[in-house]
């Protein structure tokens, strides 16, 4: 390999994406070139023999830097105090190619095109070099006319017209070093996050450009200049990934280290405003930025009020299902072959999770100790596709997931591995109770999965319980905020109960819809006889004392499958499939939450007229216990069932209740009692 060509493989050389570095030739223990005229070299030169010959020759090689490289560009950070901040401030850089001279380093990156800039005719970065300065700090120095200060510099910026070692010898004799042997990162430039204590020496320069564009920055007035509101709150728009979401009315603010767009209160984005003027004061030119005059609240607020304008969106996001964003990236199941992609703004996505996607990670402990020991095959592959709609986030097929069963089982463990994965800042807890109470749902913005634990039997039979169908649905709905403010939400939430007491569902004549919602995972298999403690604990972090590896990224490996599968069962069938017992248990649960019904439906029939068959109530009553004793349902209380009967006995038999049958007591007289008359059994009465 030759010395270009191991630099070419250094630098993340890829002549598809126009990222052909120019190298240049230097003299050993010389930072730069000797040859004139360097800066016009080109991409056309690295095709020269004499060129390549000259790189060859020459102990150290430089590469220019900026647009004429296809974009690379690096931060030369001398001081090695400043290194780490820089680093903090961007974690990505991190794992970007990063060298070493005499101190500090250089984090090298490949710029990429910013949409925003280049729509109004502005380059994406700064294609120029610029010491970086501190704020406050200074350096003294001795000069023949004595003592003077020059400002600390803590890292320059070298996007252009300038060039940077990345190999040979310093001058110092000792050779520059590779620290972090990785392809420069792709970036943005608006997406470094530089320390509060700089000056962006770029800003003016930057503000007098968008001046065509905004109009300018100041009015003259008698009274000096004074700052127009509409352009600052243009340049702070065009300068940071920034909206304002319709639907929550709030601010959103795009955050590169982590790839989500993050919530920001009016009064943050207000500070962040007021920082901005601050350190644009600092620029000739712009001094009256510093002060009360411009930095006020009234001023700052109405800076603001025009940035709400300019930055509000609907439906920002609202995407197709497809994407998941991972703590190190982005994976797309729709494709074939997921990879993982680098984060960017245009997904959208508020939802991260807080674990990185390794194609090659498993979970046997989880498969086998967990799944294996709790359920069967069947109930295995559809709580694996309902998994991977949550990861997906948005819950495809409108389904509310219940696991029930046998206490102890592991729901409680498996429920509790879903929503650590998912990240609890995604999880809101789900109240059926509550759901009719003015804020309770503004505690689901944002969220992706509502979760109820342990719940109690009546949890589905609450009065406003029939809310969860809109919050699944795909529903647009309303949240009532504290303060009296309203945020649109959508019904897209997946929702996951965990019991142990028989479920019933308050119906209100709509079977069919519930029908369509419910997913029941059944644990009726015998608990462990050693259950292994805090076992979500160690599948997803490890054991040392079980010789058991993290799963987290296994587990989610094991919930794609599910979400590529779940995709699928939409495309062709347009409902998830389910095995027929699983089916038999929706039909099972809606019978009994429904047993009135099915009681006076099954077990009672009208007689004809002339005959003069009646029964009471108490008759009835005694009845209906016996038919949910042989369905192995639970009977509801007696109160309800007679509140529930006499309407069912008017639209199923067109009878209704009478006030006077007669029937004779254990005394042997004859007492009045209610029930309804020309209805009998069609089995005959039970034996006492």
């Amino acid at each position: 390999m030759t010395k270009t060509e191991d630099i070419y493989r250094l630098l993340g050389a890829d002549p598809k994406k126009g990222r052909i570095p120019v190298l240049l030739p230097i003299p050993a223990k010389q930072k730069g070139p000797r040859i004139s005229g360097w800066q016009e070299k080109s991409t056309v030169d690295m095709a020269r023999p004499d060129w390549l010959a000259q790189l060859e020759a020459h102990e150290n090689t430089g590469v220019s830097l900026g647009p004429v490289s296809g974009g690379l560009a690096t931060i030369d950070v001398d001081n090695d105090e400043f290194v780490e901040l820089i680093l903090e401030l961007n974690p990505r850089l991190r794992g970007a190619l990063r060298t070493r001279g005499a101190k500090g380093c250089q984090i090298w990156m490949w710029l990429v095109e910013d949409a925003k800039m280049l729509a109004l005719g502005l380059p994406s970065y700064p294609p120029a070099r610029y010491n970086i300065n501190h704020r406050t700090r200074v350096v003294e120095r001795s000069t023949v006319n004595g003592a003077s200060t020059v400002p600390f510099v803590v890292c320059e910026w070298r996007g252009g017209g300038c060039q940077s070692v990345v190999r040979g010898i310093h001058p110092d004799g000792h050779a520059y070093t590779v620290l972090i042997d990785a392809p420069p990162m792709e970036y943005r430039f608006r997406d470094i996050v530089w320390p509060d204590c700089v000056d962006l020496p770029w800003d003016a320069s930057n503000a007098t450009a968008l001046s065509n564009v905004l109009g300018s920055p100041f009015a003259k007035t008698p009274d000096g200049l004074v700052m127009c509101d509409h352009f600052w709150a243009g340049r702070f728009a065009l300068k940071h990934d920034i909206l304002n979401d319709a639907e929550s009315e709030s601010f959103f603010m795009y955050a590169a280290a982590t790839g989500a767009w993050e919530p920001r209160t009016r009064a943050e984005v207000t500070a962040k405003v007021s920082r901005e003027l601050m350190g644009m004061s600092r620029n000739p030119g712009f001094e009256v930025l510093e002060g009360n005059g411009c930095r006020s609240a009234g001023r700052i607020g109405s800076v603001v009020t025009y940035l709400e304008g300019e930055t509000t969106k609907r439906g920002a996001f609202e995407r197709e299902p497809g994407i998941i964003h991972f703590a190190n990236g982005m994976i797309d199941v729709r494709e074939e072959s997921p990879r993982l992609m680098p984060f960017a703004p245009e997904y959208m996505s508020r939802n991260r999770l807080p674990w990185d996607y390794d194609p090659s990670a498993e979970c046997p402990n989880f498969e086998e100790i967990l799944l294996g020991t709790a359920l069967d095959a069947d109930d295995i592959l559809t709580l694996q596709k309902c998994f991977g709609s949550i990861l997906l986030g948005h819950n495809l097929l409108q389904r509310i997931v219940i696991l029930t069963g046998t206490a102890n089982g592991g729901k409680s463990q498996i429920a509790d591995v879903f929503q650590r994965i998912v990240g609890m800042h995604n999880v809101a807890n789900l109240r059926t109770e509550m759901l009719g109470e003015r804020f309770e749902m503004s505690a689901f913005v944002g969220k992706t999965l509502i979760a109820g634990a342990d719940v109690a039997g009546d949890f589905l039979r609450q009065k406003q319980v029939g809310k969860l169908k809109s919050l699944t649905g795909g529903d647009n709905l309303e949240a009532e905020t504290k303060g009296g403010g309203f945020r649109r939400i959508k019904g897209s939430f997946n929702v996951m109960v965990t019991c142990n007491s028989r479920l019933t569902v308050k119906m209100e004549d709509d079977a069919d819809a519930w029908r369509r919602r419910l997913v029941i995972i059944a644990f009726v298999k015998p608990p462990p006889e050693k259950p292994i403690q805090q076992l979500s604990d160690k599948l997803l972090l490890g054991s040392k004392e079980l010789g058991w590896a993290p799963e987290a990224s296994g587990i989610i490996n094991w919930g794609l499958r599910g979400a590529v599968a779940l995709l699928k069962d939409s495309a062709i069938h347009g409902k998830v499939l389910m095995s027929k017992r699983q089916l038999k248990r929706v039909d099972d649960l809606l019978a009994e939450s429904e047993s009135v019904r099915h009681f006076v439906q099954e077990a009672v029939v009208k007689s004809e007229k002339e005959m003069a068959e009646s029964m009471t109530t108490e008759e009835l009553l005694q009845e209906y216990q016996g038919f949910c004793a042989d369905r192995s349902w639970a009977a509801i209380p007696d109160s309800q069932f007679l509140h529930q009967l006499g309407d069912w006995m008017l639209r199923k038999h067109s009878v209704t209740m009478s006030n006077d049958l007669r029937r004779e007591g254990h005394d042997g007289k004859t007492k009045t009692k209610r029930g309804y008359r020309h209805v009998m059994l069609t089995a005959g009465p039970r034996e006492e």
